[in-house]
C-alpha cells in the first residue's frame, strides 16, 4: 500500500485522502463564485466571463474550451497560481477525505470526494459506457498536463454500496464545513474528513470493484493517458465523487436528439423502422416510459411516432437500447453524418425546436443495470447517451498534483 492511501490494501478501488484546494472566506460568498456543470461548454453565452465575479470558477477553467487549448491552459495556470499565492484559493493543512451532499431528484444524494490510483495493476477503477471525442480528450489532457491541477472530479456510481451510505450519513451528524446554498431550495455542503479511523471506514465501504462513468468520460481518458506515461506520482491519480447508484436523488436520463435537416416522411419510408402514429404528447411520454428500450418516438411539425428496429444490426453495441440502433444504423439509412446531430436534454425543448421543420429523436432513459452491463462487456454507447444527475458544483473543492 503507498502512502497517500487510506484503509487496507486493495486490488482495484484504490482510494486515498489529499489536500483538497478550496477557496478562501475573502474570496466571497460560495454561490457566486461555484457552478453547475454545463451541458456544453460551447453553449455558455460569449459574454458571461464579463457578467460574474471576478474569482469564479469559470475565470479558470472556460479559457481552455474556448478554441485554443494550448493558450487556454496556459491561462488557467497563470490564474490558479496567481489565487493560491493571493489567497483567493487555499490548500487544506492535511489530506483528508471530502464528504459532499447535494440536492438530488426529490431527495439529497451523499457522495465522498477522493483521489483514486488509476493504474491500480490490474482491472481500473472505472467502467466507461460511452465513446468519447479525441479533440476533447486532447484539451482535457492540456489543461491538466499545464495546470497541474484537476478541477472537475470524475462522478463514478457504484452499483450496491449501501455500507458507504451509511458511514457518510454517519459524518454528517456534525456541521458542515462549506454550505453552499442553491437558488432553488436545498444546498450544496461538504464536511472534511481528517480522522484516519474514519477514512479508513469509507475505504472499507466502498466496493473493490470498477465504479461506472457517470460523468467525466474525456476526464478520465485524458488522466489515463497522462498516468501512463508517468506510470507513477500524482498524474497517477483521479479526483473522484464515489457514490452508490442506488439512492433516490440519483437521475438518470436520456439525450434527445435533433435532426435540423431530416424531413419525417423519410423517416417513415425507411425499411429499418416500424413507425406507428401517436395521439400526441401525452401518448408520446407514456411510451418513453413504458415501451421497449428498443424504441424510441419521433417528433416533427407536431406529430408523434412510436419507432422500433425492423432490421437486425450486428453493428448495434447495445441492440437493447434505441439510441445504438440510431447511431450504428439509422443515421446513416436517413444520410444523416454525425455531425449534423444536436443534442437536448429537454424533451420539451427537442419538440419546440422541431415545430416546424427537422425531426427530433426523443430518446427513453436506459436503466441502470443496462447501462452497467454494457460498460462490463465493453460494448460503449454512443457519446451522450446517458445523462447522469445530479453534478457536483465546480469549485467547491479539486486538488493540483502537490496534494501529498
Amino acid at each position: 500500500m503507498t502512502s497517500w492511501q487510506a484503509g487496507p490494501t486493495r486490488d482495484i478501488m484504490r482510494v486515498g485522502p489529499f489536500r483538497g484546494v478550496t477557496y478562501a472566506e475573502r474570496a466571497g460568498a460560495l454561490a457566486d463564485l461555484t457552478f453547475t456543470p454545463p451541458t456544453s461548454w460551447s453553449s455558455l453565452p460569449a459574454d458571461l466571463l464579463g457578467t460574474i465575479d471576478q474569482h469564479h470558477i469559470l475565470h479558470l477553467l472556460a479559457p481552455a474550451f474556448a478554441g485554443q487549448p494550448e493558450e487556454g491552459a496556459e491561462r488557467a495556470r497563470t490564474t490558479l497560481t496567481d489565487w493560491l499565492a493571493d489567497g483567493v484559493l487555499r490548500a487544506d493543512d492535511e489530506p483528508a477525505m471530502y464528504v459532499y451532499s447535494q440536492p438530488g431528484d426529490g431527495a439529497d444524494v451523499l457522495a465522498v470526494i477522493a483521489v483514486v490510483d488509476l493504474l491500480p495493476g490490474g482491472d481500473g477503477p472505472f467502467l466507461d459506457h460511452e465513446e468519447v471525442i479525441a479533440s476533447h480528450v486532447d484539451t482535457q489532457e492540456t489543461l491538466e498536463r499545464t495546470t497541474r491541477a484537476q478541477v472537475e472530479p470524475i462522478l463514478a456510481l457504484h452499483r450496491d454500496a449501501p455500507s458507504l451510505l451509511g458511514v457518510l450519513t454517519d459524518v454528517t451528524v456534525r456541521p458542515p464545513d462549506l454550505t453552499i446554498p442553491e437558488p432553488t431550495g436545498g444546498a450544496h455542503r461538504l464536511w472534511r474528513v481528517v480522522e484516519p479511523a474514519t477514512q479508513a471506514r469509507i475505504v472499507r465501504a466502498i466496493p473493490d470493484e470498477p465504479a461506472l462513468i457517470a460523468d467525466g468520460h474525456h476526464r478520465h481518458a485524458a488522466w489515463s493517458r497522462l498516468a501512463e506515461r508517468s506510470r507513477s506520482g500524482p498524474a497517477g491519480r483521479a479526483l473522484a465523487l464515489l457514490s452508490d447508484a442506488r439512492q433516490p436523488g440519483i437521475r438518470l436520463g436520456a439525450i434527445h436528439r435533433v435532426l435540423s435537416g431530416l424531413e419525417l416522411d423519410r423517416v417513415i419510408g425507411s425499411p429499418a423502422v416500424r413507425c406507428v402514429a401517436l395521439a400526441g404528447r401525452s401518448d408520446a411520454l407514456a411510451y418513453l416510459d413504458d415501451g421497449p428500450t428498443a424504441g424510441c418516438v419521433l417528433h416533427s411539425g407536431g406529430e408523434f411516432y412510436a419507432v422500433t428496429p425492423a432490421l437486425p444490426n450486428a453493428a448495434c453495441a447495445a441492440p437493447e437500447l434505441a439510441v445504438c440502433h440510431l447511431h450504428s444504423g439509422w443515421l446513416a439509412r436517413w444520410d444523416v453524418p454525425e455531425g449534423d446531430v444536436g443534442y437536448v436534454h429537454g424533451l420539451d425543448e427537442a419538440i419546440a425546436l422541431t415545430a416546424t421543420a427537422g425531426v427530433a429523436v426523443l430518446l427513453p432513459a436506459p436503466s441502470i443495470d443496462a447501462v452497467i452491463a454494457a460498460a462490463h462487456d465493453q460494448r460503449p454507447l454512443p457519446r451522450k447517451a446517458t445523462s447522469f444527475g445530479p453534478k457536483p458544483l465546480i469549485g467547491t473543492v479539486f486538488r493540483t498534483w502537490d496534494d501529498s
